[in-house]
C-alpha cells in the first residue's frame, strides 16, 4: 500500500490588507492597540465586496501551481475545501475544476468544512492515494469569511481574513509523510458558530437584508458564541492531542512542532498552558494574518517552512478544529523534506 505525502503547500492571502489603525477609524470605541489587545491580530487580509469564492480561488492557486511548475493535466483528483459555495448544486468543485482547465479524467468533491476542514481533506486525500484511487491530488482550501461579517460586528472583523491554500499530495517520497488520523464531531455546536440566512434552515428575506448592519450581506452574516466555541477548544483539544499520539505510537516530548487551526490568540494560549507545550514548540502566525479558516493550517505550516521552523527528520502535530463543532488530527514526518 503507498503511504501519502504532501509535496508542496503554499497559499495567497486576498490582496486588501486591513491593518488595526484603519479598524480603529471605523470604531472609535476602540485603538489600534486595543484592537491587537482584544483579537491578537496586527493585519488581516479581505477580497473585494461581491468577490465569488471560485474566482479566488482560480485566480490564485493558477499562480500557485505556474509558481511550482506544477503540471495541472496530471492532476487526477481535486479537493475543493470552502464555506462559500458558489450554488447549492452544481458542486463548487466542480466549477474550480472548469476555471482551472483540469483533465477531463480528474475527480472531484467539495468539502464544506472550515476551521478542521484541512485535516478532514489530508485524512480523504491519504486514502485515495492508499487505496490507488488517485495518484496526483490538488487539495485547495479557499474561505472567505470577511464576506458574511456584518459592521455591527466588530470583534468578528477584528480576527477574520481570506486567503487561499494549495497542497499536492502523492505517493512521491517527498515532503510531510502523513500519518494515522484521528477525527470526531459533536454536532451539538451547530448554533455556537455558523452563517444565519444562508441556506434552507435560515432563508434569506427581505425584511432581514433590511435591518441595520445586515444591508451588504447579500448571502448571510456569521455569528458566534465565543464563549462556547473558548470552551469547546479548551475542553476537546487537549484530548485529541492524547488520541493521536496514541495513535501514531508517538509520545508527547516526540512532537517536534504543534499547530494547531489559529483560532484566535486566547485559544492558542490557553491550549499552550494546558498542555505544557514549551514556547518555541508551538507555531503562531494569527497576528500576521488572522483566522483563515480553512486555511489557517496550511498558511502556518508554509510560513514555518519559509522560517526555518520545520526542518528535516521532524515530528510535526498538525490539529483542525471549530465549527460543527468538529475536530480532527494527524503528525506529519518530514524525514525526506
Amino acid at each position: 500500500m503507498p503511504a501519502a505525502y504532501i509535496n508542496i503547500i503554499d497559499f495567497s492571502l486576498a490582496r486588501n490588507e486591513i491593518t488595526n489603525v484603519q479598524l480603529a477609524s471605523e470604531y472609535p470605541d476602540y485603538t489600534a492597540d486595543s484592537i491587537y489587545k482584544n483579537s491578537g491580530v496586527l493585519k488581516r487580509f479581505s477580497v473585494d465586496k461581491g468577490c465569488v469564492c471560485t474566482d479566488f480561488a482560480a485566480e490564485n492557486v493558477s499562480e500557485l501551481l505556474n509558481k511550482h511548475k506544477i503540471d495541472k493535466h496530471k492532476i487526477d483528483f481535486l479537493i475543493y475545501c470552502t464555506e462559500a459555495p458558489d450554488y447549492i448544486a452544481p458542486a463548487s468543485s466542480v466549477v474550480l475544476h472548469g476555471k482551472l482547465g483540469l483533465s477531463k479524467e480528474a475527480g472531484t468533491f467539495d468539502l464544506q468544512f472550515g476551521c478542521s476542514g484541512y485535516t478532514y481533506g489530508l485524512l480523504l486525500a491519504k486514502a485515495l492515494i492508499e487505496s490507488s484511487a488517485a495518484s496526483t491530488i490538488l487539495f485547495v482550501t479557499a474561505d472567505i469569511p470577511t464576506q458574511v461579517i456584518s459592521e455591527k460586528d466588530p470583534h468578528l472583523r477584528f480576527l477574520f481574513s481570506d486567503a487561499v491554500s494549495i497542497s499536492i499530495i502523492s505517493s512521491e517520497k517527498k515532503g510531510y509523510k502523513l500519518g494515522e488520523f484521528i477525527k470526531g464531531t459533536d454536532g451539538k455546536g451547530e448554533t455556537a458558530l455558523r452563517v444565519i440566512n444562508s441556506g434552507f434552515n435560515s432563508p434569506r428575506n427581505e425584511e432581514w437584508y433590511h435591518q441595520e448592519g445586515n444591508e451588504n450581506l447579500s448571502v448571510g452574516r456569521m455569528e458566534m458564541d465565543g464563549e462556547a466555541v473558548f470552551r469547546f477548544s479548551v475542553d476537546v483539544v487537549p484530548k485529541i492531542v492524547e488520541e493521536v499520539l496514541n495513535k501514531n505510537k508517538l509520545k508527547r516530548e516526540d512532537i517536534d512542532l504543534f499547530v494547531f487551526h489559529q483560532a484566535s490568540r486566547i485559544i492558542l494560549k490557553s491550549l499552550q498552558r494546558k498542555l505544557k507545550i514549551e514556547e518555541e514548540k508551538i507555531y503562531n502566525n494569527l497576528e500576521r494574518v488572522g483566522n483563515t479558516v480553512s486555511a489557517s493550517i496550511p498558511v502556518a505550516l508554509s510560513q514555518a517552512l519559509s522560517e526555518n521552523r520545520i526542518t528535516k527528520n521532524m515530528n510535526i502535530m498538525v490539529v483542525g478544529f471549530g465549527i460543527g463543532f468538529s475536530w480532527s488530527a494527524t503528525v506529519f514526518n518530514t524525514t525526506n523534506l
